[in-house]
């Protein structure tokens, strides 16, 4: 299209077509100059107003986007994409209702994709208004408009699911369609498989797998066979399973796949030495495997050979160069050997291969928080949150972030956010408490964690308390907390530990003492609370019987 823009500058169809594609992949500008482009030659053209109306809203400009989509619908009632326009304003205007009636307006769709774009957005209105029933509807209309979109039949799945009560075998059938379309791909019937898990339980899935593993030449329903039976607790049926396997598969990917599958289930004391063996027999066969290679680095990063584990990690990549399991894995293998800048090298290249994944983002700001390099760490975690927005731990560690920072206000968004995702969340009152805290606004601070002690108990966090009331200048309010903390539950280690400090640090250093040994008397086995009495002699300068404390421990 570009090729007959430049040829043909006067062509109108080559210019919209390739406004649209550029708005498609969200290239602002070029499609803007091309649509601008089109409406410089025809001025009520309805695609390139289309196309013009949808930059203005991206570009948070709703006034003109809704004066160009009313020009296109004028010149094109069909004209799905102005329509989408107006209907996406009124949503924005937090105005469902009238979003509907724009979409109940729009003549027949003429084209599949217009059909399918429109019942979505139709779906995404129904959701806003909380009309379950119509979204059941309209996705049953949309799955039989369309019934090989796996995406579809997954969302009418979810729907069924979340009816009171639940239809577990609609769902399920929804589950099966998908599957069918797909013979050769395993993962839908896995899918299946976890679904009976959630729904009927460890049997039911592990007769689904035994039929597969039966029916199916695809011999990754045999290793899924026995990584269920591994964590339904029959370990020893597992191995033999894949020792069959290995066996039956000699000097074969099958075979290697078994092996290192087999490596991973052994336990006992002969196991390391027999995992060990596995993966060289594996390596001797294919020295590229990158998943025996990311093993063997496994093992040496425990043998604190970090020099080793590299030379593996780096060969594993060259055959998968995206992995963010090896890139992590090489992260800890550079810390291992004292290189920290290398470690974040890897762990920002494993948030960028993991399109920013919670699991990799959380290692890598872990890692800048730690080198204090907390803008950098906000910026990655604030990422994820835009594809996550849900996402508890990423709320966390944003949370931790903008506390070190004292953005007091940016913490205060956060506990928002917690709150909204459940009201019952200790986390949400944690963090709004430290930022009460942070403020100077003690007593508001303490007298939300008191209130989220008495709601919630354990779950709520207790030091954060104890350095409230310290921070006030009370003390005693700080112990008679702790005292009745420990006659409510006297095997709490925390409070047995900040009992002693708070004692301690009003000069009792006698009862701080006395708490630590009356809970070594009560529960001799806690090597924790030796540790505790030991650091608490050292402190006194007794440090003969602080060793003498963590030896008897």
């Amino acid at each position: 299209y570009e090729i007959v823009a430049e040829k043909l500058p006067e062509d109108v169809d080559s210019r919209v077509a390739l406004a649209e594609i550029y708005l498609e992949l969200r290239a602002v500008d070029r499609a803007m100059a091309a649509a601008d482009a089109v409406l410089a030659l025809a001025p009520q053209n309805a695609p390139a107003l289309g196309v013009r109306a949808s930059i203005d809203l991206l570009l948070d400009d709703p006034e003109t986007a809704v004066r160009r989509a009313r020009a296109a619908l004028e010149a094109d009632p069909n004209s799905s994409l102005a329509r989408l326009v107006l209907v996406a304003e009124r949503l924005r205007a937090d105005a469902p209702r009238e979003a509907l009636a724009l979409l109940d307006q729009a003549p027949e769709a003429q084209t599949q994709v217009d059909r399918l774009g429109l019942g979505l957005v139709r779906i995404q209105v129904l959701e806003r208004l909380d009309d379950r029933e119509a979204v059941g509807e309209n996705l049953r209309r949309l799955v039989q408009l369309d019934p090989e979109n796996e995406g579809l039949r997954l969302a009418l799945a979810r729907w069924h699911m979340q009816g009171d009560p639940a239809d577990a075998e609609a769902a399920e059938a929804e589950l099966r369609a998908i599957a069918e379309m797909k013979p050769e791909d395993p993962a839908p019937r896995l899918r299946v498989v976890d679904f009976l898990r959630e729904t009927q339980g460890e049997a039911a899935a592990h007769a689904e797998l035994e039929r597969l593993a039966a029916e199916a030449s695809d011999p990754l329903y045999e290793r899924a066979l026995a990584v269920a039976e591994a964590q339904a607790g029959d370990r020893a049926a597992a191995v033999a399973r894949m020792e069959a396997a290995a066996a039956r598969e000699e000097g074969t990917e099958v075979g290697d796949a078994a092996r290192l599958l087999l490596a991973r289930l052994l336990e006992g004391p002969e196991a390391e030495t027999r995992r060990a063996a596995l993966i060289e027999e594996v390596l001797v066969r294919d020295p590229s495997n990158a998943e025996a290679l990311a093993m063997r680095a496994d093992a040496a990063i425990r043998d604190d050979r970090p020099d080793d584990a590299v030379t593996d990690l780096r060969a594993a990549l060259d055959q998968e160069p995206r992995s963010p399991v090896l890139l992590e894995l090489l992260a800890v293998a550079h810390e291992r050997a004292g290189d920290d800048a290398l470690a974040a090298e890897r762990r920002a290249l494993a948030v960028q291969a993991s399109d920013a994944a919670p699991g990799p983002t959380l290692r890598y700001a872990g890692q800048l928080i730690r080198d204090d390099k907390l803008g950098t760490a906000e910026s990655i975690l604030l990422d994820a949150l835009g594809r996550a927005p849900r996402n508890r731990e990423l709320l966390g560690a944003l949370a931790d972030v903008r506390l070190r920072r004292q953005d007091w206000a940016g913490a205060r968004e956060v506990s928002a956010a917690l709150q909204a995702l459940g009201p019952e969340d200790p986390v949400a009152d944690q963090l709004l408490a430290a930022t009460l805290f942070g403020e100077g606004r003690l007593e508001e601070s303490i007298g939300l964690l008191e209130e989220g002690w008495q709601a919630r108990g354990e779950a709520m966090d207790l030091e954060a308390l104890v350095r409230a009331y310290a921070a006030s200048g009370d003390l005693e309010r700080a112990e008679d907390f702790l005292a009745q903390a420990l006659a409510d539950n006297p095997d709490d280690r925390r409070a047995v530990g900040l009992l002693a400090e708070v004692r301690a640090a009003r000069g009792d250093g006698e009862g701080a003492e006395t708490v630590l040994r009356e809970a070594i008397m009560k529960t001799p086995d806690d090597p924790r609370l030796y540790e505790l009495l030991s650091a608490f002699l050292l402190s006194r300068g007794r440090t003969e019987e602080a060793d003498a404390a963590l030896d008897a421990g």
